[in-house]
């Protein structure tokens, strides 16, 4: 996309210099390509103050809300979050399944070796 819009602009300099007889510069980049994604957390945070990393960068250069990343991947790895964040959710859900069942045959074990001794709770059997 780079080299086209490239040389969509060069074409219309040259257009534009024939045209009315003028000379213009030749075009060049002026910064790193990036992704720019709209973002309330961007938005509040450059009004602060700003972050940049070699991957990415939160200010407001053009303007407030929006996260730019020098790379597609890490523009990808962003939009993917909520996919994410349920995944993680719908793991820890399961876990704590998980974690119920092992409670229930704990307190059954302490049931069956606390028989033997009265009067204890189930977190001292668990310690002891």
């Amino acid at each position: 996309m780079l080299d086209i819009a490239r040389s969509l602009s060069d074409r219309t300099t040259n257009a534009l210099m024939q045209k009315y007889r003028c000379l213009l510069a030749e075009g060049q980049l002026c910064r790193k390509p990036h992704i720019a994604i709209d973002d309330p957390v961007a938005e509040f945070v450059s009004r602060y103050f700003e972050i940049s990393t070699p991957e990415s960068k939160i200010d407001q250069s053009e303007g407030p809300g929006e996260i730019d990343f020098f790379g597609a991947k890490n523009a990808v790895d962003y939009l993917r979050l909520p996919e994410r964040v349920k995944e993680i959710a719908d793991k820890l859900e399961v876990i704590g399944c998980d974690m119920t069942e092992i409670k229930a045959t704990l307190e059954q074990l302490v049931g069956i070796h606390g028989k033997g001794v009265e009067g204890r709770t189930f977190e001292a059997e668990i310690k002891s």
